[in-house]
């Protein structure tokens, strides 16, 4: 028998406030087994999302036209010039991380509960020191992910506010 319901109900709190790089999050994480379960490996990541702007100098070289120059109809060798070019890229990865479980069996209706202290990694996202990155927006978020035998993996999301000052 195929199922669709998720294997497993998570509930994640935290207190709802700004933090700050090094500091701890404590998260109340609750798990609730709808079936039998095996939960290869449970994780809670600080998830930072950055979008950002890369300005930089591209070479251009440009033909010279017929009719252009000393020579009426002579072309020349190409003129080499520069310009600035910018990128917009969109970048997702986990900034500080911990293993909740390994290998865990859960019964229909178990319940299992955990509180994390996670800390935050004192680092600054990747590309706030770039000099070359022109403008920058990050988002954060914590997520909770289950690895569930014989099912597809389990997650619970949620923004959280982070300074980076």
């Amino acid at each position: 028998m195929v199922t669709r319901l998720r294997p497993l109900e998570i509930t994640m709190a935290f207190e709802d406030r700004i933090y700050k790089l090094g500091e701890t999050i404590d998260i109340d994480l609750e798990l609730t087994a709808r079936r039998d379960v095996v939960i290869r490996e449970g994780r809670v990541d600080l998830m930072c999302r950055e979008r950002y702007t890369r300005t930089h100098t591209v070479t251009v070289q440009e033909q010279k036209r017929p009719g252009m120059g000393a020579g009426a109809g002579a072309m020349g060798p190409p003129a080499v010039g520069s310009k600035q070019a910018t990128k917009t890229e969109d970048e997702s990865y986990s900034h500080s991380g911990a293993v909740v479980l390994n290998n865990t069996s859960l019964q229909p209706g178990e319940t299992n509960s955990h509180q994390i202290k996670l800390e935050i990694d004192s680092e600054p996202p990747h590309h706030m020191a770039d000099s070359s990155v022109t403008e920058a927006e990050v988002r954060w978020e914590l997520v909770a992910t289950f690895d569930v035998a014989q099912a597809v993996d389990v997650a619970e999301r949620q923004p959280i506010r982070v300074a980076l000052v």
